[in-house]
């Protein structure tokens, strides 16, 4: 999907009338601009040099879908000041060379830059880390921003907010929405 300011590349997900209407529903409410890559589809013709992105999401966006130098590139765009944030998801990507933020298979762990936030009930697993590194932000969100794996996150506030994304009305709660803007919004400094 484009829009006419696209500060925002948001990579990952199935497609925009699933699991990755949810975030493109809160980025479309608070008037973000994106372009949108779908997990089968190839991002070489949005991770050109004179991109001017000031966010990369990654959210279940198979790493066989990314060469390696786009993922030096994305590393040196954040070392640069770009934002990056990473969504969990079935086939997340994992973040390489001295991203302050380091994804593994099941679980998350921080590195000692990054700062945890926020924990599961258990309080054993990471669910938000931010951190920085050069001049860009980076932040991991281990869950998914879709019902799927994020259940009844979506639901939270008791105002309600609709969207139409490609055809389909998508709905979610206040708080959730408000949640996700601002951490995008803090991520890529927007």
């Amino acid at each position: 999907m484009k829009t006419t300011k696209t500060p925002v590349l948001s990579l990952g997900d199935t497609s925009l009338d699933s699991a990755a209407s949810y975030l493109a529903g809160v980025m479309m409410h608070f008037k973000i601009g994106f372009d949108y890559v779908a997990s089968d589809e190839s991002a070489d013709r949005f991770l050109q040099e004179d991109a001017g992105y000031q966010l990369i999401i990654l959210s279940d966006f198979p790493a066989d879908n990314l060469k390696l130098s786009q993922m030096e590139q994305i590393v040196a765009r954040v070392r640069r000041g770009a934002g990056l944030l990473m969504i969990g998801g079935y086939n997340r990507v994992t973040a390489k060379d001295g991203v302050s933020v380091l994804l593994e298979a099941i679980r998350y762990r921080t590195r000692s830059e990054a700062s945890s936030c926020l924990f599961t009930e258990e309080g054993r697993d990471v669910l938000l880390a931010v951190g920085g590194y050069g001049l860009g932000r980076t932040a991991a969100f281990t869950s998914d921003a879709a019902p799927h794996w994020v259940g009844g996150f979506v639901d939270w506030g008791n105002k309600r907010i609709s969207c139409d994304i490609a055809g389909r009305e998508v709905e979610f709660g206040a708080f959730y929405a408000a949640f996700f803007n601002n951490l995008i919004r803090w991520t890529g400094r927007l």
